[in-house]
């Protein structure tokens, strides 16, 4: 498998850290457009994507690196689920001559960012699925691949070899501007409601939850907000960090030409 750069459990050659769109996030709550896992599961919606990458720190003079990536690779290229920009026998039908590259964006230290332009790739649209590696640089035939493994416990673990992976999906705008995602939620499991809302002007912005007697559980936001994608979430706890009871709730974003109430469900 020298072929491939690979490694386990967060200490790979180069592991993707994480990798985020064009929406802006609560920092200490989060929200929609941030993934950390990059095996598919996850999501991002077609727009700029920046990932950040985490090279090993036995590497003391990391060499440049880039990202090389193709979006829904054909059959044709693929060895099962494997694939790769050059032919090698037993892991690739044919070199990959479709995929795009794109180097590092800023550097430091062990880490490295690249830009992935979702929105001007024809082909970066929702439901798209884009697949990529990371390049080492070591000067012509030293260059090295680095993936991930599906399943690095198994016996024949060399077989699971794969590139990473991200799904796109476009979060469907609701009514309003105000789009609620994952509305059922148990708190105890660490699931979240996310919450996405689109400003078409600047101004003030309230989001609240409350229950059913129309007390007030928790502040998601207070403050102004410029025009913008906006995403946060509420982690199913009260103002004091204390899990609620289960129930109904509802969460209420007031803002510039804005006044929306969606439900959610609290289960246990």
């Amino acid at each position: 498998m020298s072929d491939v750069g690979l490694g386990l459990e967060g200490d790979g050659i180069v592991e993707p850290i994480w990798a985020a769109d064009e929406t802006l996030r609560d920092p200490e709550r989060g929200g929609t457009g941030l993934i950390r896992e990059f095996d598919g599961s996850a999501y991002l919606q077609d727009e700029e994507i920046t990932l950040q990458a985490h090279i090993h720190s036995d590497i003391a003079a990391p060499p440049p690196t880039s990202i090389v990536y193709d979006v829904d690779v054909p059959a044709a290229f693929r060895v099962g689920d494997m694939w790769l920009p050059e032919y090698v026998p037993g892991l690739a039908l044919a070199a990959n001559t479709e995929v795009r590259s794109a180097g590092e964006a800023t550097s430091a230290g062990q880490l490295r960012t690249y830009e992935i332009p979702g929105t001007t790739d024809p082909e970066i649209v929702d439901g798209a699925r884009v697949e990529f590696f990371f390049l080492l640089d070591g000067a012509g035939p030293n260059d090295i691949y680095c993936g991930r493994l599906d399943r690095p416990n198994a016996g024949d673990w060399y077989r699971s070899v794969r590139p990473w992976a991200i799904e796109v999906r476009n979060v469907i705008t609701q009514r309003g501007g105000v789009s609620i995602l994952e509305n059922v939620i148990n708190p105890g499991r660490g699931e979240t409601v996310k919450l996405r809302y689109v400003l078409g002007s600047s101004g003030y912005v309230m989001i609240t939850v409350f229950d059913l007697k129309g007390d007030i559980v928790d502040i998601l936001y207070r403050g102004r907000r410029s025009a913008g994608e906006y995403s946060t979430a509420w982690d199913g706890r009260n103002r004091g960090g204390r899990i609620v009871a289960r129930g109904i709730y509802f969460i209420k974003v007031v803002g510039p030409g804005i006044e929306e109430v969606r439900k959610v469900l609290v289960v246990k």
